[in-house]
């Protein structure tokens, strides 16, 4: 069964992001309150929008369709993608994710949704399964039904009614990461308050 990937509610029709057609949601509110985080993970597109209607889907909810054949330049790179879906498990802290990777997804692809499930950038994530590490190049080895994964690695902070260039700022004037930033714009609710903020604690 697929599943919206910010509550979980299982679905029967849905709306998919319009930009990669990977994402599946239960509500255009679901949508947007994962798209801070998804949109550095969503892969089609070569280029960002500061238009965040334009990669949400404007048709009506529609049944799930079957992905596209692979592509014939796909085929010459000689891509590796996942032969048929499957449903894996992935635990993370005391939390316990069910989903769904959809047929023709590849190794890539697979780090990323999941990555994008779990709200943890993918550069901060860490991946077990069977007692191996896992990453993009060796994922759909360990892409069989109902495969358990085990996550580390710590979630993005929620960044809703945040401007992103006051996030980039403090990260590059101050040399901090992104959740530390985020927190502190949160916390002050000011750029120039974040900034003495986590001047005083550094």
């Amino acid at each position: 069964v697929m599943c919206c990937w910010v509550c979980e509610k299982s679905l029967g029709t849905v709306r998919r992001c319009g930009r990669c057609k990977k994402v599946y949601y239960c509500s255009q509110e679901c949508q947007l309150k994962h798209w801070p985080l998804h949109k550095e993970l969503c892969w089609n597109s070569k280029m960002l929008t500061e238009d965040v209607d334009c990669f949400v889907s404007h048709s009506a909810e529609t049944q799930l369709t079957m992905p596209a054949p692979l592509s014939e330049q796909d085929n010459i790179m000689g891509l590796n993608m996942l032969d048929h879906a499957v449903t894996v498990k992935v635990k993370h802290n005391k939390s316990k994710h069910t989903m769904v990777i959809s047929e023709g997804t590849n190794g890539e692809e697979c780090f990323s949704l999941i990555s994008s499930r779990l709200q943890i950038p993918q550069e901060k994530m860490r991946l077990i399964s069977k007692g191996k590490v896992i990453h993009k190049d060796n994922i759909l080895n360990f892409l069989k039904e109902n495969a358990l994964f085990q996550a580390f690695g710590e979630q993005a902070e929620c960044e809703d009614g945040l401007d992103q260039r006051d996030i980039e700022v403090l990260m590059s004037q101050l040399s901090v990461e992104r959740n530390i930033a985020v927190r502190a714009l949160h916390k002050t609710g000011d750029l120039i308050d974040a900034i003495f903020y986590i001047s005083d604690s550094m």
